[in-house]
């Protein structure tokens, strides 16, 4: 009786590894900027994220085409942004000739006065090996 008991929270136990595993693992790590300085107080949902230096994490969900950012503190996780894709005006090779698309990745901090709204923009670049040519724009709300 006893054996029965300890058998089936051991494939309890194996059967809640094998169904959150690939959940995790869905999400991959485009680029990683670390010891950024974020020069403004944003808002994310109720959150304050005050000024100060941050990491941030860019990823892609790999089904089903998504764009996130993480924003952590030292080794703690403080928010994950869905972020809106968007194009670049030249197609084709044409991109590898551009010279408005960087050759490596790069965030950039804009903060809209008008409509009281803070973006940063991501782009990864010609020369990133798992999703070269992404921009995707993150729209957050400064903090008061």
């Amino acid at each position: 009786m006893h054996e029965k008991k300890e058998i089936c929270i051991f494939l309890l136990i194996l059967a809640v590894i094998v169904f959150v595993t690939p959940v995790t693992a869905q999400m991959k790590r485009i680029y990683k900027f670390n010891k950024v300085k974020l020069p403004f107080g944003v808002k994310v949902e109720e959150k304050v994220i005050p000024k100060g230096t941050y990491h941030f994490e860019f990823l892609r969900h790999q089904t089903q085409a998504k764009n996130y950012m993480r924003i952590c503190k030292g080794s703690k996780f403080l928010c994950c942004l869905l972020g809106a894709e968007q194009q670049y005006d030249t197609y084709g090779r044409m991109k590898f000739k551009d010279p408005n698309i960087p050759k490596n990745p790069r965030m950039e901090f804009f903060k809209h006065p008008i409509k009281k709204t803070v973006y940063i923009v991501f782009e990864s670049g010609k020369k990133t090996g798992v999703y070269p040519f992404l921009k995707v724009k993150f729209k957050l709300d400064p903090a008061e």
